[in-house]
């Protein structure tokens, strides 16, 4: 989950690169808004959903399946040719990290 919250802060500033695909040009528009705050947006419906499913699939089995968003959403990220695709990313990994917040410390 750190790397979920903490990807925006460097891959934004790399963006900005002359040699970047895509290529952020202008700092503070509305594309990096999306991308910073997509992460949150896939969280708070995690976080909703983490209880019934945790009630449905049992905890263990639910915190081993909310690994697929967040791999899924990694790949997005790493497979990202232009900005909807990174927004997508950032929104299943967000999901993931909403999902795990809810059920971790309830099965710790």
């Amino acid at each position: 989950m750190g790397t979920v919250l903490g990807w925006s802060s460097p891959a934004i500033t790399s963006m900005g690169d002359t040699d970047s695909s895509p290529r952020l040009t202008d700092s503070g528009t509305q594309t990096e808004a999306w991308i910073k705050s997509s992460t949150t947006l896939g969280a708070l419906v995690g976080a909703l959903a983490s209880g019934p499913l945790a009630q449905v699939l049992g905890r263990k089995m639910a915190l081993i399946l909310y690994g697929l968003p967040m791999l899924a959403g990694f790949g997005c990220l790493w497979l990202a040719s232009n900005f909807a695709t990174i927004i997508i990313g950032r929104t299943l990994t967000g999901l993931g990290a909403g999902l795990v917040s809810g059920t971790a410390p309830t099965y710790v």
